[in-house]
């Protein structure tokens, strides 16, 4: 099948591929709500990506050998439960530390740090960039009006 070419998919590595450019059309799905941040918590913990589970990560990696990706969340961990000199991070550590998402307030949830320092990125200032609401996948009705209001935005 032939696309038109006029929207394409990225990931957060756009912005290192692309770092010297300006005025980029730019789309960025984002959570609007609090109730989607933790949907997409209880979503990483279920869905296998690149970087495997992530509770697996946590847990079953040594500290000092752990992906960048994951230094987040380790510092979280060990901030959460004043641990500081470990090698490895127990199981029930990493599945309360997860659950405690749910508990606490929404601006200190691991996630949502991630993806308002994402949206935030000086790097989107210099672009086109449209805030596409995540919750549009939800919901028909909602989809088509931020898919109007992308088209507007963009002039597709």
């Amino acid at each position: 099948m032939k696309y038109s070419g006029k929207i394409q998919r990225y990931h957060a590595e756009f912005i290192n591929d692309n770092i010297n450019e300006i005025g980029l059309n730019v789309c960025q799905i984002l959570p609007t709500k609090d109730s989607s941040y933790l949907y997409l918590v209880a979503a990483m913990q279920y869905r296998g990506g690149n970087f495997k589970f992530l509770h697996d990560a946590l847990y079953k990696i040594k500290v000092k050998k752990q992906q960048e990706f994951y230094l987040k969340y380790v510092d979280s961990i060990k901030k959460t439960y004043n641990i500081d000199n470990i090698d490895e991070i127990p199981k029930f550590l990493v599945r309360d530390w997860l659950k405690l998402n749910f508990l606490d307030k929404i601006e200190n949830n691991v996630i949502y740090k991630n993806f308002k320092s994402f949206s935030e990125h000086e790097f989107f200032k210099k672009q086109k960039t449209f805030q596409f609401p995540l919750e549009s996948f939800f919901s028909f009705d909602f989809f088509l009006e931020n898919l109007k209001k992308l088209d507007n935005f963009f002039n597709l």
